[in-house]
């Protein structure tokens, strides 16, 4: 006699007497509808018996074994277990009202289990097949696991609005005693003082044309973040790494007012004296809470596990993560994906995800249509955006960057044999020069509005050159 195949984790009783009281008392639906659904039955016909209870229900229609009849009369499956008679025997199963959630919670939790036994099955199978690296497979398993994780939580989509008015209180009462502000402050403080801090769960885009200074301004951001005590995830999939970090310590060197250009740095064209001063400003900020991935996190699985990763690495070293930046979104492609479209949708809505999962801000960099420069003055607006997927609907901010300066330099290389157009162009360079304003076109809690403020971009800078370096930008 062979041996009995053994069944993934399931509860057929449980499955039946969770149905039984639906069919006998439609009002406990809502007991169960955040915690299962059809999917998550064993018994495919539990499954599609559980479908159209919901479907009935919810179109708010009487579900019993007699409404349920007709869409039984010709299901194989119920055949087997009697024929549509099978509906009428579940109300004999009925569980009490008292311990429907408990069943809900149980049959969740075997659902569970059985996803995560097919998940290793599939990793076993692609190691064995032995083309896929290792790296791919272990991240593969981690996301997924990562989301049957989420799914196995109890969650409550409805709160008592006593509730949610207790929470705010005392959210508002904390933050006026410390005299602080919730989120992650950027730093920037012409910018603070529009969007107040950039928020927990908040998915904040940050756009603008190429030459704009989007990568000077999300490094500057990250840095603060990063100076006041908070760990920060940095992927840049456009940059390699040395250019990455000769632009970081260009804006380091610019905040103690010296001036030392990155592409100086890049190309070798550095002087002794400034080489000591480089090496001084390196280990002075080399112990920054910053997890930097590179062009590996293009794939969005990659970027979404390495995130996790900083997240748990910051955590042990008992570090909070107050921020994770991405430059920039259109680099980033989706495996599922099949049109350009499709991978902007689901980095953006990616983007959204990771913030919630995490608990922090994601600021993520978006370049901008080329419609942008056809006009005669050519400042963004949200309608650059659309066109690029659902990059506006999933952003809780999006913040323009534009550098007038780099319009006006273009015009004035044009005018070299007109000397009064040239003199008005150079007067008008020099009221833009070193300028950037960073406009805020979409904020969930407030209006639109710009921030100017100075920009050095050959220093990767953002802010004066004497200021010196500000202290608690984030709380």
């Amino acid at each position: 006699m062979g041996m009995q195949k053994q069944l993934p984790p399931h509860n057929i009783e449980a499955e039946q007497q969770l149905l039984g009281a639906l069919l006998t008392n439609n009002d406990l639906y809502h007991k169960v509808s955040d915690t299962i659904t059809f999917e998550t039955f064993f018994d495919p016909v539990h499954s599609r018996i559980f479908e159209v209870i919901e479907s009935k229900i919810q179109a708010q229609q009487v579900a019993s074994p007699v409404t349920l009849k007709p869409s039984f009369e010709n299901d194989e499956g119920i055949k087997e277990l009697g024929g549509v008679g099978y509906l009428i025997r579940l109300l004999g199963a009925s569980v009490s009202a008292f311990a429907i959630s408990d069943y809900a919670e149980m049959i969740n939790d075997l659902y569970i289990k059985r996803a995560l036994i097919a998940d290793m099955k599939d990793a076993m199978s692609v190691i064995a097949d032995g083309r896929t690296p290792a790296s791919t497979v272990a991240l593969d398993l981690e996301n997924s696991s990562g989301t049957l994780a989420t799914k196995s939580r109890k969650t409550t989509i409805m709160e008592p609005f006593k509730h949610s008015m207790t929470r705010a209180i005392q959210n508002i009462a904390e933050t006026f005693q410390s005299g602080t502000v919730q989120g992650t402050r950027t730093g920037i403080p012409e910018l603070d003082k529009i969007i107040g801090s950039m928020f927990p769960e908040d998915s904040i885009i940050l756009a603008g044309r190429p030459g704009m200074g989007k990568s000077a301004v999300a490094q500057a951001i990250g840095l603060n973040v990063a100076m006041a005590g908070f760990g920060v995830f940095d992927a840049n999939v456009e940059m390699s790494n040395d250019q990455k970090m000769h632009r970081a310590i260009s804006g380091i060197l610019a905040r103690k007012g010296i001036t030392i250009e990155y592409n100086r740095i890049r190309n070798n064209q550095i002087t002794h004296e400034e080489l000591k001063q480089i090496v001084v400003a390196a280990k002075e900020y080399e112990h920054l809470p910053i997890e930097s991935v590179g062009k590996e996190a293009k794939d969005l699985q990659v970027l979404k596990s390495t995130a996790k990763s900083a997240a748990r690495k910051f955590k042990d070293r008992g570090i909070k993560m107050g921020l994770a930046v991405v430059d920039y979104l259109q680099l980033v492609k989706s495996r599922t994906a099949r049109t350009e479209m499709e991978h902007i949708n689901d980095v953006s809505l990616a983007s959204k995800d990771l913030a919630q999962e995490l608990g922090i801000p994601v600021l993520m960099l978006s370049q901008l249509n080329r419609q942008v420069e056809t006009r005669e003055i050519p400042i963004p607006t949200l309608a650059d955006l659309r066109g690029s997927g659902n990059i506006e609907q999933d952003a809780d901010t999006v913040i323009f960057v534009y550098r007038p300066e780099y319009y006006v330099q273009k015009e004035l290389e044009t005018c070299r044999g007109d000397h009064d157009k040239r003199v008005l162009v150079e007067a008008e360079l020099a009221e833009v020069k070193n300028r950037v304003s960073l406009i805020v076109e979409k904020q969930r809690m407030g209006p639109p509005k710009a921030a100017v403020c100075d920009m050095h971009i050959a220093y990767n800078h953002v802010g004066s050159l004497t200021d010196g370096l500000q202290a608690d930008f984030a709380v």
